[in-house]
C-alpha cells in the first residue's frame, strides 16, 4: 500500500512541477535530506531551484525568495539519478 502511495505521490509531484514550470520562472523544492552519490554524503534540508525543465542549483539550507513557488516534501529524501533507473 505504501509503495502505491509513493508512486502516486511521485506522479502528482512531477505533474505539478511541469505544469507549474510553464507559468513561472522558478520553483523551489524543499526536502528533509538529499543523498549525494558523488561524495557519498547526505545533505540536510536541501533547496532545489528548478527553472523550466532544468535544475539551476542545489543548496543546503538555501534561501527561497519571498512569494516564490515552493513544493515542500517534508522529511522526504531526494535521490538524484533515481529517475534514470526507471528508463
Amino acid at each position: 500500500m505504501t509503495i502505491i502511495f509513493a508512486r502516486r505521490a511521485t506522479i502528482l509531484l512531477l505533474f505539478a512541477l511541469f505544469t507549474h514550470a510553464a507559468h513561472s520562472d522558478s520553483i523551489y523544492l524543499v526536502a528533509g535530506s538529499r543523498v549525494d552519490p558523488l561524495d557519498e554524503s547526505v545533505i540536510e534540508n536541501p533547496v532545489v531551484e528548478i527553472d523550466g525543465e532544468r535544475i539551476v542549483s542545489v543548496t543546503a539550507e538555501g534561501d527561497i525568495p519571498e512569494g516564490a513557488a515552493t513544493i515542500d516534501l517534508g522529511s522526504s529524501t531526494l535521490l538524484p539519478g533515481l529517475a534514470d533507473l526507471l528508463r
